[in-house]
């Protein structure tokens, strides 16, 4: 593994490559932010969504806002288990509406 900008680049044993992120102090909490760190592990990622049929709900939404597709583009999870406050900021800007997060909460078997 290696260090970037607030985090960490990390191959697991199945080659796949994960980027680790921390926000910057202001955020108040121990959030993580872990993205594919190259297209092959994107290309997984979505595969693995697609087995939980990720891409009909994307099909979904793109109906009932009238749109003729939509692209996952970037792929994350959250991590997150102590926050003193939101940090309330937006990811994208000018675009018209047309950029969305879709955030899907992932609970633990023990959780559930």
């Amino acid at each position: 593994s290696t260090s970037g900008h607030n985090g960490k680049f990390i191959e697991l044993l199945d080659g796949n490559r994960w980027y680790a992120q921390r926000p910057a102090k202001e955020w108040k909490s121990n959030m993580h932010w872990i993205s594919p760190a190259d297209e092959k592990t994107h290309e997984e990622y979505l595969r693995v969504l697609g087995k939980g049929d990720f891409d009909l709900v994307l099909k979904s939404i793109g109906e009932q806002l009238g749109l003729d597709g939509l692209v996952a583009y970037h792929l994350t999870f959250i991590g997150v288990s102590e926050s003193v406050r939101g940090f309330v900021h937006h990811d994208t800007k000018g675009t018209g509406g047309s950029v969305y997060n879709v955030i899907i909460p992932l609970l633990l078997e023990e959780d559930v």
